[in-house]
């Protein structure tokens, strides 16, 4: 699989992250989103590994900070909305780290993680 690959955004968000974070579309069994979920571990999968190789040289494309980090960043943080556990790949994690070290990262993702807190909350509520 090629980690530029359209397919990771479908994937990650649609067939793993949507379904958890915000229920069962109109029109989907739980089954048939199950089904999702179990067709899509793999590429998520094989993406995440893909990704932890690239982000041992500090970023996804080297050694500097690219375009190509926040367009990924974008898509990784998708995992905190369903409490994914990114710990098989240590590079990556660090690197996620790395990123919302970034100065800007507190006000851009402010929504986000109101996003986070409300969902933590009425789960735990």
């Amino acid at each position: 699989m090629s980690f530029a690959s359209t397919d990771v955004r479908i994937w990650l968000d649609i067939f793993s992250v949507y379904p958890t974070a915000f229920g069962v579309p109109a029109g989907l069994s739980p089954a048939t989103v199950a089904e999702m979920r179990s067709v899509a571990e793999t590429p998520v999968r094989q993406m995440l590994s893909a990704l932890d190789d690239r982000t041992r040289g500090g970023f996804v494309v080297g050694e500097a900070l690219t375009i190509a980090d926040f367009l990924t960043f974008s898509y990784v943080t998708l995992a905190e909305l369903v409490a994914f556990d990114i710990g098989a790949w240590p590079s990556m994690a660090a690197w996620l780290q790395r990123m919302k070290a970034l100065p800007a990262y507190g006000s851009t993702y402010a929504a986000f993680q109101g996003l986070l807190s409300a969902r933590t909350q009425r789960i735990a509520g």
